[in-house]
This record gives C-alpha cells, sequence and structure tokens, in this order.
C-alpha cells in the first residue's frame, strides 16, 4: 500500500505552492522593519553589517513561527477554494471520492508545520533570545556611535539596565558621570 495515495499528492500539489508562496510574503513583510531598523543601526550608530546581519537571523525565528501558520491557512483556503470553484470536489464525490477524504493530507501537514513551529517555540526561539540579549550588549558596550544615546535622558535599551549620562565628551564619545 502506498503512503501517498493519489488524492493525497493532488492536495499536496495544490496546497504547497500557495503556503510557500504566503510564507515568503508573510515573512518578507515582518522583516522589513526590522531591516529598516538594521538599516539604522548600520547608518546612524556605525553598527557593523556583519553584527546587523546576525540580529536580523538571531530574530528570523521569532517571525517564522508567527508566518508558518498564517501561511499554511493561506495555502489551504486558496486550494480548496480553488477546487471548490472549478467543480473538483463534486467531482471527486461523482467517483466515489467522500470529501472528508481531502482532510487526510491537510491534518498531516498540518500537523507536521505544529511539530515544526512546536520545536521553534520551545527549543530554538528561548536560545535565540539569549543569545541576541548576549549580542545587544556586546554591541552596546561596544558601539563607538551610540547616535541616541544623549546625556541628560535616562535610556531604558539594554534589558534590566537603566542608563543615564550625565556629560558626555562630544569628540572621543567618552561618557561622564554614568
Amino acid at each position: 500500500m502506498k503512503v501517498l495515495g493519489l488524492v493525497d499528492r493532488l492536495m499536496l500539489r495544490e496546497i504547497l505552492p500557495p503556503t510557500a508562496l504566503g510564507f515568503m510574503t508573510y515573512t518578507f513583510m515582518v522583516v522589513m522593519r526590522g531591516v529598516f531598523n538594521l538599516i539604522e543601526q548600520i547608518l546612524v550608530r556605525g553598527v557593523a553589517m556583519k553584527d546587523a546581519l546576525q540580529v536580523l537571523l538571531i530574530t528570523l525565528p521569532h517571525v517564522v513561527v508567527l508566518t508558518i501558520p498564517m501561511s499554511f491557512l493561506f495555502g489551504v483556503l486558496l486550494a480548496v477554494g480553488r477546487m471548490n470553484a472549478e467543480n473538483e470536489i463534486v467531482a471527486m464525490q461523482a467517483g466515489g471520492i467522500p470529501a472528508r477524504r481531502l482532510l487526510r493530507p491537510i491534518v498531516a501537514l498540518g500537523v507536521l508545520l505544529t511539530i515544526l513551529n512546536g520545536y521553534l517555540y520551545l527549543v530554538v526561539i528561548p536560545g535565540s533570545g539569549r543569545e541576541l540579549r548576549e549580542l545587544k550588549v556586546r554591541l552596546f558596550a561596544e558601539a563607538k556611535n551610540l547616535g541616541r544615546i544623549e546625556p541628560g535622558i535616562f535610556h531604558e535599551q539594554l534589558p534590566n539596565v537603566l542608563l543615564y549620562l550625565r556629560n558626555a565628551d562630544p569628540d572621543s564619545g567618552e561618557w561622564q558621570d554614568v
């Protein structure tokens, strides 16, 4: 007995392309906000391009965890809607295939994506969160041009740290009375 029957392969071929398109589109749209922030970090604060890309890659799992379910829903709705509009579901029922038979590949793919999402959420994201915090602290400590750090203003960019400068030397950038 085959693992994937003809109906299963048909449904997967209908669902996977719009799901992949939705995943790329949604991920791109959500990541664009971070890209603009990274461009600001590179141009204004003098962060190295390598470090900025590392920040982007570390934050990617946080985005992917949200875009996987959205893209799967998009793919299923598009595939089933197209099949319904072209009366393929009615033709399958006329051929003796029940409509509930179409659910098997959808549920199987949904379970696989749920497992992937669970792994990302429970294993990858906590590690990337720690790594991102450490990277931000390192970048903040090494930054030579901290464009937004002005004397006399409280800064809360670092986790669990409140930074206040009384004075800063404009030439050397050295902080005084931190």
